[in-house]
């Protein structure tokens, strides 16, 4: 995925790989890595591997926090970034179009 996004590869929109989300929570300054990030369109692509079948509800308060932090949250599985990679940058290129 990283090599089909990096550079402005993905209609000239750059992303970040392992990008931190720092952000204050009950008065503490907590933070996050999303998988990648895109600046210039708030945007936080998550890839969930088979450990996410387990913390649904966690991924799902994170996905809260972040749409009340301002950014988009798309999440992959990673079955489907590594089987279908061109489905994939098709939904973020729909997602990036956006205004």
């Amino acid at each position: 995925m990283w090599e089909r996004l990096r550079n402005r590869q993905l209609l000239n929109f750059k992303f970040l790989r392992q990008h931190p989300i720092i952000f204050q929570h009950f008065d503490k300054e907590r933070f996050f890595v999303a998988d990648f990030y895109c600046a210039e369109k708030a945007l936080i692509v998550e890839i969930d591997g088979g450990v996410h079948r387990d913390q649904k509800e966690q991924d799902r308060y994170r996905d809260f926090l972040c749409r009340k932090l301002g950014f988009e949250v798309v999440r992959f599985t990673n079955s489907e970034v590594m089987n279908d990679l061109d489905s994939v940058l098709e939904k973020l290129e729909k997602v990036l179009g956006k205004e």
